[in-house]
């Protein structure tokens, strides 16, 4: 049997796709790609962690200035290694104040960061304070008055990642 002229063309005509070496080097560039949109996106999530809990405190401070303001109190800022909690002086005795953690306002509650993997580091007028590892009342650390002076203080918040990295 002799092969038709259509059945020669066929045999002659080169077969059309991707070879191996090409089907791997667009996987192997897709897949880098891909790695550097995940470690982008990765990132950004403990630092929008730091963020928020740094606009919480602020915006807390602001709260209990103005609080103190309008009702002529003094209150207190303590800070341990991973929390802080807002405190208030308390009659305890016929001449005697104690600063307590307010109790009686959910807002104001203590607010314990280290399952964040956050850790604050505290400096109260330029000299660094030892902070407690944990402990329910630390003491007062930052004062804000009833006329809204405050305490000159920095606080820095560390992530676990920071620190390992120190």
């Amino acid at each position: 049997m002799i092969p038709s002229s259509a059945h020669r063309a066929a045999l002659r005509t080169p077969q059309r796709g991707f070879t191996l070496i090409e089907v791997i080097v667009v996987v192997f560039i897709v897949g880098i790609m891909a790695s550097f949109a995940v470690i982008g996106m990765g990132g950004g999530g403990q630092d929008r962690v730091v963020e928020q809990e740094a606009r919480r405190v602020t915006a807390l401070l602001e709260l209990v200035r103005d609080e103190g303001i309008l009702t002529a109190r003094e209150q207190g800022l303590g800070f341990t290694e991973h929390a802080y909690v807002f405190l208030r002086r308390y009659r305890v005795g016929d001449r005697t104040y104690e600063w307590l953690p307010v109790e009686d306002d959910q807002t104001l509650r203590r607010r314990d960061l280290e399952d964040l993997g956050i850790s604050f580091a505290l400096y109260v007028e330029g000299t660094r304070v030892s902070l407690l590892r944990d402990a329910e009342n630390p003491g007062v650390q930052v004062i804000l008055g009833p006329s809204g002076e405050l305490t000159a203080f920095e606080l820095e918040i560390i992530t676990e990642g920071a620190r390992q990295a120190s």
